[in-house]
């Protein structure tokens, strides 16, 4: 490549990446920038721009190529090099870092959401009864059983199933959505269930916005509602073993949804890295215990997670943060009402 070519780069990246980037994209956190070596190398090249630019026009008007580069000339193609890398890693955490913060305002808003609306209404979206939410204008349901019965639980239809979707768990965020209390409108009923007292089946990856609001974590992972206690046993509801101290509660469901067909079709949204650190801002950084936790990735009701050296947990206390792990989509995660 001709020295003019180069010195016309040098200076123009050597003028975007100092002159024009705004000084909060440069990382200040010690933990990330333990040195604060961009700021100094920062100072170091502005305290002399001219002579940075009249080296770079000396390398463009030179006639003799075969000279080489003097260590200067290079020493600063070095640091645009450095500063674009620093800049890409940097980057890259405030990106995922921004991801966590806005999932846990997300998840924060909602529980004020519904606080809010029963507060209000004087029941749980979804669970208002059929009465209620006529006289309130809200959307039809039939009053049956998990089709606003106002019994405190957010039911999937054919109770007690609660990882079916319809009904209640359907009927959550179209209240919600109703009453002005989060962004969106979603739809209760499938075009071919026309009475709403059955799953919603048939639900492809395309429409699932429709129906569930994506998460501001991005990736395929949306926010979902259930109830954690109960499990169908022949023809009877009874506790499910590995819910325990879930019976009777409501949760939010974070994870990736790829479709509905009756059930919620869900796999691994989240790495083990993104999992802690939601937990540990919400909750008390540990996978099976508290109000947040990991569940399995095949989500059907409150099942928690089972600790593995290869999962998103490797104990009740620990998520699975080994550098081969930490950055592996593994998790979903459950976070209960407040």
């Amino acid at each position: 490549m001709e020295r003019a070519a180069v010195a016309a780069y040098v200076r123009g990246q050597y003028d975007k990446l100092i002159f024009q980037q705004p000084t909060s994209y440069v990382s200040k956190n010690p933990q990330t920038d333990p040195e604060c070596w961009q700021d100094a190398l920062r100072e170091l090249i502005a305290s002399d721009p001219k002579r940075v630019q009249a080296i770079a026009e000396a390398a463009g008007s030179k006639a003799n190529l075969s000279s080489g580069f003097t260590l200067i000339e290079l020493s600063i193609v070095l640091v645009i090099i450095g500063l674009i890398v620093g800049g890409i890693l940097v980057g890259q955490n405030l990106i995922a870092a921004a991801g966590v913060r806005a999932t846990v305002s997300q998840i924060e808003k909602y529980n004020t959401a519904v606080n809010t609306f029963r507060d209000k209404y004087g029941a749980l979206p979804g669970d208002i009864t059929a009465s209620a939410a006529a006289q309130f204008g809200f959307d039809y349901r039939t009053g049956g059983v998990a089709d606003g019965d106002g019994n405190g639980f957010i039911e999937g239809c054919w109770y007690p199933h609660s990882e079916f979707y319809g009904c209640e768990t359907a009927l959550f965020w179209r209240d919600l959505g109703d009453a002005k209390l989060i962004d969106g409108s979603f739809d209760a009923i499938y075009p071919s269930n026309s009475d709403g007292d059955n799953p919603i089946n048939g639900v492809t990856t395309s429409e699932v916005p429709s129906y569930l609001p994506a998460a501001k974590l991005g990736g395929g992972n949306y926010l979902a509602v259930f109830n954690g206690g109960y499990v169908w046993n022949s023809g009877s509801p009874i506790p499910a073993a590995s819910a325990a101290g879930t019976v009777g509660n409501n949760y939010f469901f974070l994870g990736a949804v790829t479709s509905i067909a009756e059930n919620y079709i869900t796999g691994a949204g989240l790495t083990p890295a993104q999992a802690y650190a939601i937990d540990n801002k919400m909750d008390d950084g540990q996978p099976l215990t508290g109000n947040v936790q990991s569940v399995l990735t095949t989500f059907s009701f409150f099942n928690q997670d089972i600790p593995s050296p290869t999962g998103c947990s490797t104990s009740n206390t620990a998520y699975n943060l080994a550098p081969t792990y930490s950055s592996q989509v593994l998790c979903d995660m459950a976070f209960k009402f407040q």
